[in-house]
Parts: structure tokens; C-alpha cells; sequence
């Protein structure tokens, strides 16, 4: 699976090289969390300063697939997916605390400019 991803990490290292990125994730996922992909998933969007975007999950449709074919752990793979798509993006810093898939009790994913 993470192999199917490597084309998609210089996309998106090409999208966050623009100094707009962390902006436009602030106005698009919060719509497009609410218009398409919301099912299954709850979702807060904290305030937070204006070079930064937050998003705190308390719901994920992935654990609760997973769990509920007793599989829990499966999580932890989508969740390493976020790490390898953000974790080096030229102009924002991907960052958390924890992750549902390895244990905690939310994601609390921010990307601050650089």
C-alpha cells in the first residue's frame, strides 16, 4: 500500500510548496470534510492562528471499519500513510500528538507555515 503512495508525496510536495497551502487547507477541508467526506467521521476544526491549520478527529470511519471486523490495529497503517505523505513538505510543518490508529484517544494533526 505505501508504495502505491509514492507518486502522490511529490503532488504533494509540489501543492505545499506555495506559500498559500496552509491557507487553502483552512478554507477547503472543513468544506469538504462537510459536503463529502463527513460520513463516518467526527471532525472539529479548532481555531487557531492564522499561519496554522488544525483539525482534531474524535471519529474515524478507518477504526471503526476496522475494529469492527476485530482488527483494530489496521488503523495504524492509514494513520502511517498521513506520516509519509506530510511529514516533509517544504513550506508547512506536519504535526501531532496522537493518532486513534496507534492508540490515542483523537488525531490532532496541525500544519503550520514555514
Amino acid at each position: 500500500m505505501y508504495e502505491f503512495i509514492q507518486p502522490q508525496i511529490g503532488s504533494m510536495k509540489k501543492l505545499a510548496s506555495h506559500g498559500w497551502f496552509v491557507r487553502f487547507l483552512k478554507l477547503t477541508m472543513p468544506v469538504k470534510f462537510k459536503h463529502t467526506l463527513g460520513h463516518g467521521w467526527d471532525v472539529e476544526f479548532p481555531k487557531c492562528p492564522s499561519d496554522t491549520f488544525s483539525m482534531t478527529t474524535h471519529k474515524c470511519i478507518y477504526h471503526q471499519i476496522f475494529t469492527k471486523y476485530g482488527m483494530p490495529e489496521m488503523t495504524a497503517v492509514f494513520c502511517r500513510v498521513d506520516d509519509i505523505l506530510y511529514s516533509e513538505l517544504p513550506r508547512a510543518k506536519f504535526t501531532y500528538t496522537e493518532q486513534i490508529g496507534t492508540g490515542g484517544s483523537m488525531c490532532d494533526y496541525s500544519f503550520i507555515k514555514r
